[in-house]
């Protein structure tokens, strides 16, 4: 009989079976895949950093390594250190953006993406112009100050 591994070894995949419980009615692949998932990347989270570096940062090293791998398919060249920090924004922005009701960024993306006027805009939701204005008003105060 083989030897069980102690749970305080780095890689713990015997957590998935310890914490499975077949009373709740799920599949144990359903459980145990996820578990053993992120046991494995806790693993390497753990391991593979010389010095102990928070797990935002190495969230962030990792969208940039992925940034800068999109831009560089999409530019053919290396990009540059302005071409990543205008990625940046452009992320930031769109964080922002999905943090705004679905009616405000429709009225934004009617506004800037469509170029369409606040007249324009007006007719689809059926509000005045100058309901849209202020929405576009608040909405874009709202992007300026998380930015």
């Amino acid at each position: 009989m083989t030897a069980r591994p102690s749970l305080t070894s780095p890689l713990r995949p015997v957590k998935a079976i310890d914490r499975f419980d077949l009373g709740r009615g799920l599949p144990f692949a359903g459980f145990a895949v996820p578990t053993v998932i992120g046991e494995i990347r806790r693993h390497f989270r753990d391991t593979t950093w010389e010095v102990r570096v928070p797990r935002r940062v190495q969230e962030l090293y990792r969208d940039l390594a992925e940034t800068t791998e999109d831009l560089t398919v999409e530019l053919r060249h290396m990009p540059s250190t302005a071409q990543l920090a205008a990625v940046d924004s452009r992320m930031r922005l769109r964080q922002r953006l999905a943090e705004l009701s679905p009616r405000d960024r429709r009225i934004i993306a009617l506004r800037f993406d469509d170029e369409l006027t606040q007249t324009q805009i007006a007719t689809e939701p059926g509000m005045s112009q100058m309901h849209i204005s202020r929405l576009l008003t608040r909405s874009l105060d709202q992007l300026r100050q998380a930015a």
